[in-house]
């Protein structure tokens, strides 16, 4: 009998291949987190909670994708990133030489005092320094190694030389002065829009160090659209990814629970068994890549890691939970360096709570959004058949990627013209948008209420107040809060409210779906949640408003952290 050893990167070469697959895990017995999984979760997740938030096809490549590439350290950001430090190196190099050059001549005792020499000497010293760490960080980029963050400090400002340099300029060596104060200004001058070469380098060296994103964005920056859409490619280029809505598990029960819902497992599945579920995949999907990609003679394609993106945290009941999530981190990375984190929010949440943000970077998406709204349009207007080119002005009116959707669905198929009376704003869509649903509703159930009874309007208020303190709704639950949200008792009965729900989920004003554990000897009973949050904060205030105007509230009353 011969035996062969297998290790690790034998074993991981052999689960790759499609025979493989579904196989039993060797280092616990549990079923593999294959990518095939990953894409089936996303599909269900586009066509249930997604479908009224993403549209793939649409989407615009903006910051969110960058932030997310830097973080994984993707080989075409490590190839820019290369590039920009070899520009650098360059001039160091350049500006290295033109001072030995003018340190050697003859005469430089004579001309410059010693504790001027002294300063040359040391900017000569604070070039070596970066030229050591511009050169590190060509290394790590080109490998796709992590590295600890640099502490570099200006030592001299180098204006002070070129003072120097002027002040003797008749000197015989004037070729030589000039060549120098070149070399120094071009070293020197606003690298890439940053001060100076020790900011530049200090933050190139934070990008290709671990760590973890949390995005902060106003309501409607298109947050959930940019997670959606890196994950979407991501899947389809093979690397490991997972987005999760964040209302839709426990952040109080544990990274565990909410990976065990997420994905869909078993409770018999531990939290380590998880990691290393995760992490696995990564690896399997790591060598099926390393083994179908074209080498790179200069930049080496980046390790797999598996990415869990974490939306909305504002939107769940248990958002105060999710920062202890977040604090967990850095030791979740340091047991399982295979797995990044990217977690999105509105600014508020953060506002009194601290976290590491060495490990877990902030970024703030500028008011536009993930991408400005105007370079979207053009795409949205074709896809939605809507003639502007006469209306062109409008491009412009529209400030963020809520009011453009609500507007194509309102207009779309449509010619505008200048005589057009047309909404910009999502209060405004939102209302055009209820009142049209109210409408087609009513006519679809046979005329049941008046215009002026505002059915539609009443039944999401009532739900949206309900969401305030629950994250869903149960199908009984939300008929009668519809029934009862009525100015009129008895106009709407039953099987009314009923057909209501299943409308509102059809024009994508709530979301249905079956809770994944139910009793199987009960019929399942659906669930419902509002379909985005901006529509949630429209409902209320809007009720807050009428309530001031018509004198039954002196005092806004304001939803627990809402902005």
């Amino acid at each position: 009998m011969i035996l062969e050893l297998w290790d690790e990167s034998r074993l991981l070469t052999e689960l790759q291949y499609p025979e493989a697959e579904g196989i039993r895990k060797f280092w616990f017995e549990r079923e593999e987190i294959s990518l095939e999984s990953l894409k089936k979760r996303f599909e269900l997740a586009k066509n249930g909670w997604l479908r009224e938030r993403y549209v793939s096809s649409l989407h615009g490549s903006g910051y969110i994708c960058n932030y997310i590439s830097e973080m994984l350290g993707v080989s075409t950001y490590r190839r820019s990133l290369v590039s920009d430090l070899t520009q650098i190196e360059t001039k160091i190099i350049k500006a290295l030489n033109e001072i030995e050059h003018f340190l050697s001549l003859p005469d430089i005792n004579i001309v410059y005092k010693d504790d001027e020499i002294t300063k040359f000497e040391r900017e000569k010293k604070a070039l070596m320094t970066y030229l050591q760490a511009c050169q590190y960080l060509i290394n790590a980029a080109k490998c796709g190694a992590y590295v600890d963050p640099l502490k570099l400090e200006e030592t001299i400002g180098f204006r002070e030389l070129l003072e120097l340099l002027k002040n003797r300029s008749q000197w015989k060596y004037v070729i030589t002065f000039r060549d120098l104060e070149r070399a120094l200004v071009d070293v020197h001058s606003s690298p890439f829009d940053y001060p100076d070469l020790a900011t530049y380098f200090n933050k190139v060296s934070s990008s290709l160090a671990t760590f973890n994103l949390i995005i902060l964005g106003n309501p409607s920056t298109g947050k959930t659209h940019g997670l959606a859409n890196y994950v979407e490619n991501s899947l389809k280029e093979s690397f490991p990814a997972l987005l999760i809505r964040a209302k839709d598990v426990r952040a109080d029960e544990g990274w565990g629970s909410i990976l065990r819902r997420s994905l869909e497992l078993s409770e018999e599945w531990s939290t380590d068994e998880i990691w290393s579920g995760l992490e696995a995949c990564a690896s399997i999907c790591d060598v099926k890549r390393a083994l179908n990609k074209d080498y790179d003679s200069e930049i080496e394609s980046e390790i797999t890691r598996f990415l869990i993106c974490i939306d909305g945290i504002d939107e769940s009941t248990t958002w105060n939970s999710w920062i202890e999530r977040i604090r967990e981190l850095k030791t979740i990375n340091q047991l399982n360096p295979k797995l990044r984190f990217c977690v999105s929010s509105r600014p508020y949440v953060f506002e009194n709570e601290r976290v590491d943000f060495d490990i877990n970077r902030q970024i703030l998406l500028p008011l536009e959004g993930d991408v400005s709204v105007s370079e979207q349009f053009p795409a949205y207007v074709k896809h939605y058949n809507i003639d502007v080119s006469k209306v062109n002005w409008v491009r412009w009116a529209i400030r963020d990627l809520l009011s453009l959707k609500l507007f194509c669905e309102e207009y779309a198929g449509c010619s505008l013209t200048p005589s057009c009376s047309m909404h910009t704003t999502v209060p405004s869509l939102l209302r055009s948008k209820i009142y049209r649903v109210d409408k087609e509703i009513c006519s679809t159930l046979g005329n049941r209420w008046g215009k002026s009874d505002y059915v539609i309007l009443r039944c999401l208020t009532a739900l949206a107040k309900f969401f305030l303190s629950n994250v869903e709704v149960s199908r009984n639950e939300g008929c009668n809060l519809i029934k009862s949200s009525q100015t009129r008792a008895g106009l709407i009965d039953d099987s009314t409210a009923g057909r209501i729900l299943d409308h509102l989920v059809n024009y994508g004003l709530l979301y249905e779906y079956i809770p994944q554990y139910h009793d199987i000897l009960n019929p399942p009973e659906q669930k419902y949640q509002i379909a985005f949050n901006s529509l949630n904060d429209y409902l209320i205030a809007n009720e807050k408003v009428e309530e001031i105007v018509s004198g039954k509230s002196l005092q806004l009353s304001i939803r627990n952290k809402i902005d």
